[in-house]
């Protein structure tokens, strides 16, 4: 995806480095990768919001985080419409959670 706004990084001991676009393959959404975004987000002070922490914005963005190398505060200089284009595509690797799927046998119908 093509970012609205260019992403500065500095990595220590390494040049600046400008990313324009970030790709997100599913093949880097690991077990590995959750586990540690889970961890970088308790750590930092995240709770579990009601319902699924995959419902939560900033746990996604760890997890973006580990999959693409970069760290939570740089990712916080993220426009805010490609936060949310990127954490949406990767809260779908989630697949359909338990409550979704009550919903749909409640109304029967996909939701």
């Amino acid at each position: 995806m093509k970012l609205l706004k260019p992403l500065a990084i500095e990595r220590f001991g390494k040049e600046k480095e400008t990313i324009t676009e970030i790709e997100i393959k599913k093949e880097k959404f690991t077990a590995g990768v959750i586990l540690k975004a889970e961890h970088n987000f308790l750590i930092n002070g995240g709770t579990y919001p009601v319902g699924e922490m995959e419902g939560s914005r900033s746990f996604l963005t760890y997890v973006l985080a580990e999959m693409e190398d970069l760290r939570y505060e740089e990712l916080e200089k993220l426009a805010g419409i490609d936060l949310i284009k990127l954490t949406d595509e990767i809260k779908g690797f989630f697949g359909t959670s338990a409550l979704e799927k009550l919903k749909e046998m409640i109304l029967e119908k996909p939701v």
